[in-house]
């Protein structure tokens, strides 16, 4: 059995390995899309057009006051898949919103340089409203990093033009050009960055679409990724997990090529008593069973539903049969909340890695139970903390309880004074006294 067990094994990691190499060379290696809006290589872009304006100088995202206006958009599938990518990193605002685009080829310091950007943009977040997108801006307007002078930039920024109301869907060149304001400011603006002036600002249009022999200004939104949108590089990623020989017994491996050999074939949640605090549904248990038997376990559910506390009653119950738990969220936001509930239950300490408050909140706590190592009875605390442990069910059952009956006291107590009146001897003893009884001879009265 064993040479066959391993003649099987060498070939379940040979055919991972292989799906590995064919995944990675269908893998994109960067999303190239034309625009390099960052200056750092290229990105994605949603380009937006023009949009209805809700200010008196035409911004439709102008902030009243300190609360910002909010906008909401048909969906787009470049926008579709640069919300995809906000929400992959929860923790960071990669998103802007950019605003009279500048795109052609110029000379910096001697060398070409291809330009595709906003002269104003701003960080935004991007959600769905139903059917469409809801763009929240997250701070004010910045100027184009191309102008060095920072009192130049500030009356710039402070001067900065929208089209004055102008430039709503279907805006045409003709009415463009009839908008002294917006070019002169555009003029200004290349002038202190050091580049030369354009003939005109053109209507909107999607600045891909553009040459980019000379200079052109354009009227228009767009958002983009302030960063690289495809940071995960597929490719090389999954061309170094085909060299792991752990791949075929991972989940990876369990999807593709079914349970390794010699693991629990998949079945029934089983009856094993859960040992976790938190209260859970049906579903729940059959989920947290499942966790600790089956290779993969996927649980979906929009917020609320308790996806959360289900991984947590699962990492608990694994916990209590002497295993440990790793724990992979993709936000810091998801690794907190999972890590105070586990916080909330007595045992071992979470151990939470990444850059969060909680993340050092723990630690302290770690470092503070760190002491001079010394003998104790284990088993003895073991005894003394299951019984405590029942004292503690035992008690909240009594007080459950007594919640319950003053709860059916208060009830009843407004129907009490008309019940004894009607039936008084039936109260003469409280203890024997029945509620039931008393209003069935009132009834028959």
């Amino acid at each position: 059995m064993g040479p066959m067990a391993d003649h099987g094994d060498s070939k379940r990691a040979s055919t991972a390995a292989a799906i590995l190499r064919a995944l990675s060379t269908l893998a994109p290696d960067r999303r190239k899309t034309g625009y390099d809006v960052a200056g750092s290589g290229p990105t994605a872009m949603a380009w937006l057009g023009a949009l209805p304006s809700n200010a008196d100088d035409g911004d439709p995202l102008k902030a009243a006051g300190n609360l910002p206006g909010a906008l909401i958009i048909d969906p787009s599938d470049r926008l579709q898949a640069l919300q995809r990518y906000d929400a992959l990193n929860p923790d960071a605002v990669d998103l802007r919103l950019g605003w009279l685009w500048v795109v052609g080829t110029v000379r910096i310091g001697g060398e070409p340089v291809l330009l595709r950007l906003p002269l104003l943009s701003r960080p935004v977040r991007v959600a769905q409203l139903g059917n469409r997108r809801h763009v929240q801006p997250v701070t004010a307007w910045d100027l184009w990093p191309l102008v060095e002078d920072p009192d130049v930039a500030s009356q710039l920024e402070f001067d900065a033009a929208f089209g004055g109301g102008a430039l709503d869907p279907g805006v045409q060149q003709g009415l463009v050009d009839k908008l002294p304001v917006l070019r002169s400011w555009v003029q200004r603006v290349l002038a202190a960055s050091g580049l030369p002036s354009t003939d005109q600002v053109l209507s909107p249009t999607d600045p891909e679409h553009l040459p980019v022999d000379r200079l052109h200004a354009v009227a228009g939104y767009g958002i983009y990724a302030d960063v690289d949108a495809d940071p995960s590089r597929p490719k090389e990623t999954l061309a170094n997990w085909s060299v792991n020989p752990d791949a075929s017994s991972s989940a990876f491996g369990t999807l593709y090529l079914g349970p390794p050999a010699g693991s629990l074939e998949p079945g029934a949640a089983g009856s094993t008593p859960i040992t976790c605090p938190f209260p859970l549904t049906e579903h729940q248990r059959d989920v947290v069973h499942r966790a600790g038997r089956d290779p993969i376990t996927v649980v979906s559910g929009p917020p609320g539903t308790g996806k959360s506390q289900t991984a947590a009653a699962a990492a608990l119950h694994a916990i209590a049969k002497g295993q440990s738990v790793l724990v992979a969220t993709q936000s810091t936001m998801a690794a907190d909340v999972l890590a105070e509930l586990l916080d909330r239950v007595p045992g071992p300490t979470p151990v939470l890695f990444g850059g969060s408050e909680r993340g050092a909140v723990l630690a302290q706590k770690l470092a503070d139970g760190i002491g001079a190592p010394g003998t104790s009875d284990a088993r003895g605390q073991e005894r003394e903390a299951t019984a405590r442990a029942g004292r503690l069910t035992a008690a909240a059952a009594t007080d459950l309880g007594d919640v319950a009956a003053d709860a059916q006291w208060r009830q009843l107590a407004p129907e009490l004074p008309l019940l004894i009146e009607a039936a008084p001897r039936l109260f003469d003893t409280p203890a024997t006294a029945s509620v039931a009884d008393a209003r069935k001879l009132v009834l028959r009265s």
